[in-house]
């Protein structure tokens, strides 16, 4: 499996750095990605609140994902491949694809493909149950660190109170900083919430996906 692709650091630290050069990368791709493994989709209906920069991110990340897990040879990806370049939702894409496939290599039946099916099923699943804990990881590690710091503020006015007189200006100051903290860091949380949901959201649409297929070859061939 390829790390660079499944990267999670990608998703929830912000690398500043290289954000513009990304950007360009991708729209330069973007062609190229479409024409691989591309998953139908309608981002306004998976996104339950979260924006589409952050979901189109994660779904794009889950997509090249599974290009990555590509095995060599002929197995479930590429019969995934031809499917979505067709029509999932026709049982004549699968018999189509499985007679051409099988006629040119009898080894590709359908226990076969459905074995396969199930490999990328359960490395994406491995995947996600690393974003997902690293997601929660990174959450309590914020809200932990907001913890200590509205506790210390709390501190330090009781501390400043007694000494109202003298500090009053930096006791006004500490106090602002109280009022306003859940605000000021309302939008860092929201985000790794987001982005959690995103991974679930991601994980959901491209298992939903794989199970189509899959299904679709127990139906229809």
């Amino acid at each position: 499996m390829s790390n660079q692709k499944f990267n999670w650091k990608g998703l929830f630290i912000q690398e500043n750095e290289h954000i513009e050069e990304e950007k360009n990368r991708n729209i330069e791709n973007n062609t190229e990605l479409e024409s691989k493994t591309k998953f139908p989709q309608s981002i306004n209906s998976l996104n339950k609140g979260i924006s589409n920069e952050i979901l189109s991110k994660v779904i794009e990340m889950y997509e090249k994902g599974f290009e990555s897990l590509n095995q060599q040879g002929y197995d479930f990806f590429e019969f995934f491949r031809a499917i979505m370049a067709t029509d999932p939702n026709n049982p004549q894409s699968y018999i189509m694809a499985y007679t051409m496939v099988n006629s040119m290599d009898n080894s590709i039946n359908k226990s076969f493909l459905l074995n396969s099916a199930d490999f990328y099923q359960k490395e994406i699943l491995k995947v996600y149950s690393k974003f997902d804990e690293e997601g929660k990881k990174a959450k309590n590690d914020l809200l932990e660190k907001q913890r200590s710091e509205k506790e210390k503020l709390k501190i330090d006015i009781e501390s400043l109170q007694s000494k109202i007189q003298i500090w009053q200006k930096e006791l006004e100051q500490k106090s602002k900083l109280l009022q306003n903290f859940d605000a000021d860091n309302f939008n860092s949380l929201q985000e790794i919430d987001q982005k959690i949901l995103a991974n679930d959201l991601s994980k959901e649409h491209i298992l939903q996906k794989i199970t189509q297929v899959s299904t679709g070859i127990n139906n229809h061939i």
